[in-house]
């Protein structure tokens, strides 16, 4: 445990909460329920179930374009290469429902480019592509990928469109999204095999490019240029070459002014939306738990009991 004590000396004022307690525990719930703790930083699913229709608590989502989780497409392999069929994986699968389907939080936007910081907060998310797979379909009918054998996988020149889909295990995943592709591909003809791995594993198979797809975390965005660049650079893993992208991605390393940040994410959205070098799934999502007497916190961007601890206050106290 850490204990702190409020700074009457803090540039912004002394804090409300007069004396905090941080402890390092895997029994979050427990120490909930008992009212040994007032809040959990990181809370499980299995946390959330368990305090489910408990009013004495309530939960607060918050979630980081930074940090998303992708489908990358190895653009070296000849399945990948057309942007017209990358858009008709997009298409295939619904984002919207996949959500739900890992219980994370409701509204959460659904995007195709990597946005800014500021971006995020301000709402200023480009319109993503919509669920349709009549019209992943019909893409992929004009790129030649139909089933002529009528075996429920298209295929082109005799090669069927069949392709091993890398997915980490244990904690890296949510849990359950690799079959829910599976299945959502399946329904336009696509063949997916599912191959888990540990993540060290998965890791150094996606950026040695030894891989056909892969569910992989895309741990930055173009706010750290040296956390993109490997996706989207000159010696992209993923093989992804467009020259346009490459200046104003090499403007990001000379600056830190958020105006220029935004400029730069504007200037590159259209290319990844013609482009689509990955299909982004959802962003990083973080669940804080606290009970009720814990004010000042909100969701989406003050569900952090640990970063606002100074504009927090406790209802009922002076």
């Amino acid at each position: 445990m850490m204990e702190f004590e409020a700074n009457p000396d803090y540039y912004r004022g002394k804090p409300s909460i007069e004396r905090v307690v941080l402890k390092s525990t895997n029994a979050g719930v427990t120490e909930l329920l008992s009212g040994n703790v007032d809040a959990v930083e990181y809370a499980t699913q299995e946390t959330l179930l368990a305090l489910s229709g408990n009013d004495r608590f309530q939960a607060y989502h918050s979630s980081n374009p930074r940090h998303n989780r992708v489908i990358a497409w190895n653009l070296r392999n000849e399945l990948f290469r057309d942007a017209s069929v990358r858009r008709a994986l997009t298409l295939a699968i619904d984002r919207a429902e996949l959500h739900q389907v890992l219980h994370m939080p409701a509204g959460l936007p659904i995007f195709d480019v990597p946005l800014s910081g500021g971006q995020y907060r301000r709402g200023e998310v480009p319109e993503p592509l919509p669920y349709d797979p009549e019209r992943a379909k019909r893409l992929l009918d004009e790129a030649g990928w139909r089933d002529s054998n009528e075996d429920g996988v298209r295929e082109r020149d005799g090669r069927p469109f069949r392709f091993t889909l890398l997915t980490p295990s244990g904690g890296a995943m949510r849990g359950g999204e690799d079959v829910y592709i599976q299945s959502q591909l399946r329904r336009v003809g696509i063949d997916v095999e599912i191959q888990t791995m540990e993540w060290p594993v998965v890791r150094e198979r996606v950026t040695a490019s030894e891989f056909e797809a892969a569910l992989f975390g895309q741990n930055a965005s173009l706010d750290s240029p040296m956390g993109i660049l490997p996706y989207f650079g000159e010696e992209s893993f993923i093989g992804y070459a467009n020259p346009d992208v490459i200046a104003p991605l090499n403007e990001l390393l000379s600056t830190i002014d958020p105006d220029e940040i935004d400029r730069i994410h504007r200037e590159l959205a259209p290319f990844f939306e013609a482009d689509l070098p990955v299909t982004i799934l959802y962003p990083a999502v973080s669940t804080a738990v606290a009970a009720r007497r814990v004010r000042g916190l909100s969701t989406p961007f003050r569900a952090s009991p640990l970063r606002y601890i100074d504009e927090l206050w406790i209802e009922g106290e002076p």
